[in-house]
């Protein structure tokens, strides 16, 4: 579609591409990964796709799977978005967590804490 001029691309530039809808480089679980922002009237949610498979990933940040091929950016990648949801309060949606994917985290110690919402 796109080479047919009936697509726009997007770049992943954490650039807004509409007000409030960002996209965010998460290099790691594939090549080009990608984070989703979106951020309304001081509300804000992160979807980090395949970066988080399970709440234990949020608790042990230097736990990979077999399907992070590139397992350190991965790693600097969860870092980023856990620093971000932590810092800025967006609820974090993940598409693998069990029961309900959508939560906030929290800085605990040294690392960081989820809550289900």
């Amino acid at each position: 579609m796109a080479q047919a001029g009936q697509a726009d691309l997007i770049g992943v530039t954490d650039d807004e591409v509409i007000p409030g809808f960002s996209f965010h480089p998460t290099q790691g679980h594939s090549v080009d990964h990608a984070s989703i922002v979106l951020e309304s009237a001081g509300f804000g949610a992160r979807f980090p796709e395949d970066l988080l498979h399970h709440p234990i990933k949020v608790l042990a940040l230097d736990l990979s799977t077999i399907f992070d091929p590139a397992r350190e950016q991965a790693l600097q990648s969860r870092r980023r978005v856990l620093e971000f949801a932590a810092d800025s309060g967006a609820i974090t949606f993940s598409s693998h967590f069990p029961v309900t994917s959508a939560g906030r985290i929290a800085r605990s110690g040294n690392g960081y804490g989820w809550r289900f919402v």
